[in-house]
């Protein structure tokens, strides 16, 4: 079976908010989907993107999730669902080195 999992964790925080946003990428059963999951101080939200709406590179922060894209300079954020919308630009400095690593689990 061609299961697999890719994922980028971006924390950005400051001394008094925090937020996590993590795009990613699944395939089960040889059928791929796509996550964006967006931690805060006050929740947790997580929208599903079909498959021709992800694309993803596994060695290095590179992701576009529908009208969302992912880089290690940045995030621009446009995600509108039911019960979520987000939307917003950040722009990084060099990453520290703990924000340098890939997750990826093959099952």
């Amino acid at each position: 079976m061609n299961n697999n999992f890719c994922g980028w964790y971006f924390k950005c925080q400051t001394d008094a908010h925090t937020v996590a946003v993590i795009p990613a990428m699944h395939v089960s059963g040889g059928v791929r989907s796509g996550s964006i999951q967006i931690i805060t101080d006050e929740g947790y939200w997580s929208a599903t993107l079909p498959g021709p709406q992800v694309k993803m590179r596994s060695d290095r922060p590179c992701a576009t999730l529908g009208d969302s894209v992912f880089y290690e300079d940045g995030i621009f954020l446009n995600l509108h669902t039911d019960t979520l919308s987000a939307t917003g630009k950040l722009r990084f400095d060099a990453l520290s080195p703990h924000q340098k690593f890939l997750t990826q689990t093959p099952a």
